[in-house]
């Protein structure tokens, strides 16, 4: 107290927690019969981190006690902060150190995270009027001006590394063709490579290439790449992917 009166204070007033547990059951930090936060911590004479990455400061057993609610309070209930920040100001700052693998989300989180909003409607579902998806959808995306921001100077949203091949597999002549409903089907039949499809070139690479047999099919785009508009595998000279096979439950069936 007598070396920094104003950081002392701060503490004293700020910085406290509790007090809870046997103390006062009450205190809404309570969560059945435990402290959800965890005090008060343990004595510790150097920071160190637990088997979960997560530090446990450093509380030395001075004996220095303060009165918060006519209780006794030591170092172990103290909250991690920052002495420059809570003296100037003057408020409760709680001050962690980050050294988790996940914590790196809130540097993309938060710039992008807008004002809130609620939209509220009462409909009745006892009548056959068909609701527009794509309307509620364009009505529902909201961008905040952080993230109006960030795509006016073309910043990236979002980053994949490595890329994903989604590989697919079914019986032979059973393939997916996507086709526009105007079309007719005996049109689309005539379409060149319209059966040309991954999982077949896949067989039809092995039969021409022995290094392709050395590799099972999802590890094919490690090494080959496919070729939409040619429909085909052709060797892969730069970048890196996995594959990705669909799931297929075992009661699928066979026509899966």
């Amino acid at each position: 107290m007598e070396v920094d009166p104003d950081g002392y204070n701060a503490v004293n007033n700020y910085m406290l927690h509790g007090p809870c547990g046997d103390l006062n059951p009450q205190c809404p930090c309570m969560k059945q019969g435990k402290c959800s936060k965890h005090f008060p911590k343990k004595f510790n004479n150097q920071t160190n981190f637990d088997a979960d990455g997560f530090p446990i400061y450093r509380r030395r057993n001075t004996g220095t006690q303060v009165k918060k609610n006519n209780v006794l309070l030591d170092y172990r209930y103290v909250v991690p902060y920052n002495m420059n920040l809570i003296v100037k100001f003057d408020a409760h700052i709680n001050i962690e150190l980050c050294n988790y693998s996940r914590s790196v989300k809130y540097l993309f989180k938060y710039i992008n995270k807008g004002s809130d909003r609620a939209t509220a409607t009462i409909e009745c579902t006892d009548t056959a009027e068909l609701h527009d998806e794509i309307k509620r959808y364009l009505d529902w995306r909201y961008i905040s001006a952080t993230e109006a921001c960030w795509r006016i100077f073309k910043f990236d949203i979002h980053h994949r590394e490595p890329a994903v091949e989604c590989l697919p597999f079914h019986l032979q002549g059973e393939n997916t063709i996507v086709f526009e409903e105007k079309e007719r089907p005996e049109n689309i039949i005539r379409i060149p490579n319209a059966v040309k499809k991954k999982f077949m070139e896949w067989f039809t690479t092995n039969q021409k290439n022995d290094d392709a047999r050395e590799l099972t099919y999802s590890e094919f785009p490690t090494h080959w790449v496919w070729d939409a508009n040619g429909k085909k595998w052709n060797i892969r000279k730069m970048g890196k992917a996995v594959g990705r096979i669909y799931f297929a439950h075992p009661a699928s069936g066979e026509r899966f």
